[in-house]
């Protein structure tokens, strides 16, 4: 089980050079259900990863001689689904942080799909997430400790 004690407050600095990530994947016949649109659990694991990477980066920005450190996602303050996503769509995120605070960072993610014969993009998804940092080592004694079922 997370606790406070188990990582240490780290301070972050902001470095625009590392403040948008882009990531994107062509959606496949086992994303979606059997009408052809993409689960919403799909989108919302390509979300995550999406502030996961711009908020890591952005963690590491300023260590040098220091253990590594991963993003931890605290909070989904909002997802909003607009559009669907279909199977054959390419799935175009871009995540940005909008604040960061001394341990904590508010990233923003925006979702389009792309029909890959015709070119068009249309916006889908929008979220806004929170991430802590964390020490890598103290991730992974973390996830050591969890039961086997």
């Amino acid at each position: 089980m997370f606790t406070a004690r188990s990582c240490t407050p780290v301070t972050l600095r902001f470095h625009s050079r590392l403040a948008v990530e882009t990531y994107s994947r062509v959606m496949m016949p086992d994303d979606a259900n059997p009408a052809g649109n993409v689960h919403g659990g799909t989108i919302l694991k390509m979300i995550e990863l999406c502030g996961f990477i711009v908020a890591t980066k952005h963690a590491n920005a300023s260590r040098i001689r220091h253990a590594p450190l991963s993003a931890a996602l605290l909070r989904v303050e909002h997802m909003d689904f607009q559009k669907p996503v279909f199977v054959g769509d390419l799935a175009i995120l871009q995540s940005r942080l909008t604040f960061v605070s001394p341990h904590t960072m508010e990233v923003e993610v925006n979702m389009a799909r792309e029909d890959l014969s015709v070119g068009e993009r249309i916006q889908t998804n929008t979220a806004k997430l929170w991430y802590g940092a964390i020490s890598q080592t103290a991730s992974r004694s973390l996830a050591s400790t969890r039961h086997a079922w």
